[in-house]
């Protein structure tokens, strides 16, 4: 029994050495290097040229916006931005998959980095990414360099960081960003990876994104550089075992160029985004979260409220605005997943808490049908799979619309840091709406209360389930097992 005791101090007196130095070996000193800032962008460039002919910007202090529905066209104007840059790409990522899109991606960074374009990839250290040696080679290139967001403790094993610093762990970097010669960016619910793209067979994700160009680049570039000059964004040490020469003369040539929209409308749009030091303050208690900013830009709702979120846990207080929207008047329309159609099923244990309560409360609920035809909420495509809804959204009135990566859940509120855009056109937003209408068609089911039952309703208005529909009864009982064990605050 003495020596158990003792091996188990020395090992408490040990490991933390050992951590440490897994910690430390892989990652640079952060506070050892200087600011860097967003090239400025110049109008010779071929993006410049394009958002002269297509945005006209001028003192109206307007942007460029172009919605961006399927996963192809999002993936394609990704090639399309980092093919055309000349001089800088800035990347800011929760996920970015080493699959054959990730990949394929990478490829396209490496070879601009090549021809001499600055490439800046910030990467959230526990989000799925490439490998740290594989981000490590592509740091050795000329012009590429990466940084991960909230480095965990210890890099042979993620998960072990993770539960010896849970606190630190739970606090992660979910923004989505493209910026490409400071001209034209892309922002909104996408993560990288074959299933945001569609090009998995069984699974699409339903998601959105914003392609925005003009006045609002500026304040875009500015938040990316708040994150990569963070303390928090740490740099991997570069491969040095081969030269940036060879480096570049392996590089594989991708087969995609991709294309860029050929017309935008001209809107006002405001970059909305939480300070990296968001994780420094106790979760819910920074002046400046998106939360409390995108509250004060939105102001008033005067008549319509549409919120799309993958992930809907809006707590008691959420529950009570609500309430006093609909008894002022207010139509709320809420969409979110079904349990067959959710990939956090936790987080559906979450919302499913309040189902009847938003129903009593007036607000009218929709969740995502997993068998639906592969579709997206506001564009159409052929083929079917499982689909799931990753689309973040709120639309005030018909006219203000804010498309970005923050769920309508705790975590997004209080925990992550997330960005996003939003824009003031009734063109865009009432767009929006029109295709959230023929969704409910074949896509949606509508939930209703009667009598403490609820009901989940098809297109012609028949019940076609009164319990969670198109899961098994163990994936039912799941749920309630899940709902004993789900933490609100970290959902």
């Amino acid at each position: 029994m003495k020596r158990a005791r003792a091996l188990v101090n020395a090992l408490l007196v040990v490991t933390p050495a050992l951590l440490a130095g897994c910690a430390t070996s892989a990652l640079e000193v952060p506070h050892a290097r200087p600011v860097e800032r967003a090239l400025s962008p110049q109008p010779d460039v071929a993006l410049g040229r394009w958002v002269a002919e297509h945005v006209q910007p001028g003192r109206d202090g307007l942007s460029g916006a172009y919605p961006v529905a399927t996963g192809q066209e999002a993936l394609a104007l990704r090639l399309a931005m980092i093919h055309r840059a000349e001089r800088s790409l800035d990347l800011q990522y929760y996920i970015w998959r080493p699959d054959a899109s990730g990949r394929l991606l990478l490829d396209a960074l490496a070879q601009a980095a090549c021809r001499g374009v600055r490439v800046r990839l910030l990467l959230d250290d526990w989000g799925t990414r490439p490998p740290d040696a594989e981000l490590a080679r592509l740091q050795a290139l000329p012009h590429f360099h990466v940084r991960l967001f909230n480095p965990l403790p210890v890099r042979v094993w993620r998960g072990l960081g993770m539960l010896l610093q849970p606190d630190l762990g739970h606090r992660r970097m979910h923004n989505k960003l493209v910026l490409a010669d400071g001209h034209v960016a892309l922002v909104g619910g996408r993560n990288v990876g074959d299933e945001y793209f569609d090009r998995l067979a069984d699974l699409a994700f339903s998601d959105l994104d914003m392609l925005v160009a003009g006045a609002v680049t500026p304040a875009l570039a500015d938040s990316f550089d708040a994150y990569w000059n963070s303390p928090h964004a740490v740099a991997l040490r570069a491969d040095d075992t081969v030269s940036p020469a060879a480096n570049c003369a392996v590089l594989r040539t991708a087969p995609e160029q991709g294309h860029l929209p050929a017309r935008l409308r001209r809107v006002p749009v405001q970059s909305l985004a939480d300070p990296p030091d968001k994780i420094d303050l106790a979760p819910g208690t920074h002046p400046h979260s998106i939360g409390a900013r995108l509250s004060e830009a939105l102001g008033g709702v005067a008549h319509d409220l549409v919120l799309i979120s993958p992930y809907f846990v809006p707590g008691e207080e959420g529950v009570a605005q609500i309430q006093a929207l609909t008894a002022a008047g207010v139509r709320v329309r809420i969409v979110t997943n079904s349990l067959a159609a959710t990939d956090v099923p936790i987080v559906h244990a979450g919302y499913a808490r309040y189902r009847e309560a938003l129903l009593a409360s007036g607000a009218e609920l929709y969740e995502t049908r997993a068998d639906s035809p592969r579709r997206r909420v506001a564009q159409s495509v052929g083929g079917s799979s499982r689909v799931s809804l990753h689309a973040k959204a709120m639309i005030v009135d018909g006219r203000r619309l804010y498309v970005g990566s923050m769920n309508l859940d705790p975590r997004s509120l209080h925990i992550n840091t997330e960005n996003g855009v939003l824009l003031d056109d009734p063109g865009l937003a009432g767009r929006l709406v029109q295709d959230l209408e023929r969704a409910q068609a074949d896509r949606l089911y509508r939930l209703s209360l009667t009598d403490g039952q609820l009901s989940w309703h098809a297109a012609d208005g028949r019940i076609a389930a009164t319990s969670e529909p198109d899961v098994s009864w163990w994936q039912r009982l799941k749920l309630r097992l899940l709902s004993l064990f789900a933490v609100e605050r970290l959902l």
